[in-house]
């Protein structure tokens, strides 16, 4: 094996990152799409919503801090809002303002050029 400076390595994150922006499949594709499991059960449950805010860390996870919809109180991430938090009036509607579509089915596989896929 030769010897590479460590530099010249990327992480499994970066490798996923770079395949994905090459194949125009999304603007920040995530390694770790699952929520933190550190979070609330109540937002491990619901997921990702409409409205969430937080940082995509260095290692491809989506690191949740707050809702721009949700209510002060009663809020799982009311810990983590900025002082003098008001959330957006009046509230996104998912049902009505976001498309649902379904590019890939979970048979789909995204592979470089080159590779083709066979069904055993």
């Amino acid at each position: 094996m030769a010897n590479y400076p460590l530099e010249t390595y990327e992480t499994s994150c970066e490798v996923y990152r770079r395949h994905m922006a090459l194949r125009k499949k999304g603007r920040h594709p995530l390694w770790i799409p699952q929520p933190n499991l550190h979070l609330p059960l109540e937002y491990r449950r619901r997921g990702t919503q409409v409205g969430d805010v937080g940082i995509i860390t260095e290692d491809g996870a989506f690191d949740f801090m707050f809702n721009i919809c949700a209510p002060v109180s009663g809020s799982t991430d009311s810990l983590n809002l900025p002082a003098g938090f008001q959330p957006i009036y009046p509230p996104i509607s998912p049902e009505k303002e976001v498309v649902v579509l379904a590019e890939h089915s979970a048979r789909d596989a995204l592979t470089s050029r080159g590779i083709s896929k066979q069904v055993l």
